[in-house]
């Protein structure tokens, strides 16, 4: 296997996600039932804020599973990893080929829900973060809103995803998530530009996620991205949200979006997806800076991010 598109921005953001080399590390791998802790609810935890954001990588997210029971997964080597692959698919007579994983650096979390009587039941990953040095993961349960119109298949939904390696059993922790609605600005990003003393301006090559409340701090950011007039912002009803996603030698073929915001409890969270070029991409030859402002009622509430990489070849079906 060629050597993932998003090297690039996973040396940005710090982590890689997805190798090109294969190979098992030694490590266990662990399968648990998916248990829940009490009725379904709301989990207030106000040290979420302290938590270190990490970036995860989806590898396979709809409602294909053959896995028809609850569960959760941790793998940590090539062969139960090779073994849940064909698990998941033994449905599929022409499963698609295995990821190759580094799992010297790298492990794969497995999220199922089993069979559903609801077309459109999902289970999503919302969040990965480190915390007091274990690994936490955010997760959530969705099902058809009220104007929904849903597949007549009866799903099995999974979500796979490549995380960093962290020793010990990970938390997982099921949110209740209510959708918050929220606009997308049309704005345009540029890598370098002339500012409006005449000098060149050239945009933050790292990519970065920020919430902007107030003016000084939306004037002091437009100005490092953007030379067009600044965006009239209401700050008292208002924030923004900017999802960044950094500089790229080529054109066209990275992104960096917003793809929801939600509440859980006392927490706000901003589902981000970063994407790259394709194997077969024609990318432009030009410096391009990529992300995406949205705009959201304004909350003195701690806002989290989830931030995950989707990787062409095994990004299936993401909502």
């Amino acid at each position: 296997m060629s050597k993932s598109p998003y090297a690039s921005i996973c040396a940005l953001v710090g982590v890689v996600l997805l190798s090109a080399c294969g190979g098992g590390g030694n490590g266990a791998s662990t399968n648990t039932t998916l248990v829940e802790r009490g009725a379904p609810g709301v989990v207030v935890d106000d040290k979420l804020a302290e938590s270190k954001e990490l970036v995860f990588g989806t590898l396979l997210h709809n409602g294909a599973s053959a896995v028809r029971t609850a569960r959760q997964n941790v793998v940590r080597d090539e062969a139960a990893w090779r073994q849940l692959w064909q698990e998941v698919h033994a449905d599929n007579p022409q499963p698609p080929p295995l990821p190759q994983i580094d799992f010297g650096r790298k492990m794969v979390i497995a999220l199922f829900r089993g069979a559903q009587g609801d077309g459109c039941a999902d289970i999503r990953i919302e969040r990965t973060s480190l915390r007091q040095g274990k690994l936490l993961v955010e997760y959530s349960w969705r099902n058809a809103q009220a104007d929904a119109v849903c597949p007549a298949y009866l799903p099995q939904p999974q979500h796979l995803a490549v995380v960093d390696r962290i020793e010990g059993m990970p938390e997982f922790r099921r949110i209740e998530a209510q959708s918050l609605p929220f606009s997308r600005m049309q704005i345009a990003l540029s890598a370098y530009f002339f500012g409006k003393d005449g000098r060149l301006v050239s945009a933050p090559h790292l990519p970065f996620n920020k919430v902007i409340k107030d003016a000084a701090s939306w004037q002091a950011i437009w100005s490092e991205v953007s030379e067009q007039p600044l965006p009239e912002i209401d700050f008292a009803k208002e924030m923004v949200i900017f999802a960044y996603g950094g500089v790229h030698s080529v054109g066209g073929c990275y992104a960096s979006r917003v793809r929801e915001v939600f509440r859980s409890g006392s927490q706000l969270y901003v589902a981000r997806i970063d994407s790259g070029p394709q194997a077969d991409s024609a990318c432009l030859a030009s410096f391009t800076a990529v992300g995406e402002m949205v705009k959201v009622a304004r909350s003195e509430d701690a806002v989290l991010f989830g931030q995950q990489i989707a990787e062409p070849g095994y990004f299936y079906g993401e909502k």
